[in-house]
């Protein structure tokens, strides 16, 4: 492990330039980073983008493991994702992996997963953290719907009450049950594979939808 975020670990502080100490706090925590890092070795990753930089520690593990790569390149943004993403598209950036742990506002996701899914590279992945959030989860319901993404990867799945997974078979029993039931209701995140707080997509073809494409979500 990089031995400035092992100390951060170790510690829970940062400090700025001019010595000031902070206590760090929803930041990326040691266990999801090496998630991370097993993804990106796997699928032999490169290119790597970050939206949400935080304390910097998913990023320095994601550097230390790309560091020897042929021509790696890391690109992180930390706010403002909606003028950068116009711009790294119109230079023809491609990605190999991007992880999403910024705003849990649905629309403003929304917009950077839209640009990344320009970016990214059949093959590639999109890790979405806080995906147990209203807003996030309502997101990735959606991107695994679509079909040129599969889910690839969770961090610590979580587990669907039998209550829960119960009443989502009843309701898809029901006749015109779409009509009647909103789709989180008919079907759980277990049903859909994204049960967990941290969850990764990958990119299996391009996206070639139809302009009139739609899934409940």
């Amino acid at each position: 492990m990089n031995t400035i975020a092992q100390e951060i670990f170790a510690t829970g502080k940062v400090f700025d330039s001019s010595g000031k100490e902070y206590t760090i706090h929803s930041h990326t925590r040691q266990d999801q980073c090496e998630f991370l890092v097993g993804i990106i070795t796997e699928i032999k990753a490169s290119r790597y983008l970050e939206v949400g930089l935080a304390y910097g520690l998913s990023a320095l593990h994601i550097c230390e493991a790309i560091e020897e790569c042929e021509n790696a390149v890391y690109y992180s943004i930390d706010i403002d994702s909606h003028e950068i993403f116009p711009k790294l598209c119109s230079d023809n950036v491609e990605l190999d992996f991007a992880y999403v742990d910024t705003s849990k506002v649905f629309d403003v996701v929304l917009t950077d997963a839209y640009y990344i899914n320009q970016m990214l590279k059949v093959g590639g992945v999109i890790v979405l953290d806080d995906c147990n959030t209203p807003g996030i989860n309502r997101l990735i319901r959606y991107l695994s719907k679509m079909p040129c993404y599969e889910v690839y990867k969770l961090h610590n799945p979580t587990t669907c009450s039998f209550t829960r997974n119960l009443a989502s078979k009843i309701t898809r029993a029901v006749p015109y049950s779409e009509k009647i039931f909103a789709d989180k209701i008919r079907f759980t995140d277990t049903d859909l594979g994204v049960n967990s707080n941290c969850v990764a997509l990958r990119k299996i073809s391009e996206d070639e939808r139809n302009w009139d494409w739609y899934k409940p979500f």
